[in-house]
């Protein structure tokens, strides 16, 4: 292979089937979506490989748990809801 074909490789096939497979794996990770949504974007990704992952990376719905900061966090429970709070005095 040319150093051409190398370039070619590594700038475009594989960030193409590295989104893929991150689209791909991350639907099948998600239950918060229900079966027929997450079905659609499956055969979208699958049927357009780059067209669909940039589409479902762009447009996928925020989980709430969402450690990257696109989701909502959920509220902090206190740990004793009972407990006066602790102001730092003895």
């Amino acid at each position: 292979m040319t150093t051409l074909g190398w370039i070619v490789l590594l700038l475009t096939i594989v960030p193409v089937v590295w989104l893929w497979a991150y689209a791909i794996g991350d639907l099948l990770k998600r239950r918060d979506i229900s079966t027929w949504r997450r079905g659609l974007w499956i055969v979208g990704v699958l049927a357009l490989p780059l067209v669909g992952g940039l589409l479902y990376l762009i447009f996928r719905p925020s989980r709430e748990d969402d450690i990257r900061g696109f989701g909502r966090r959920p509220a902090r429970r206190p740990t004793n809801p009972t407990a006066p709070p602790d102001d730092g005095e003895v």
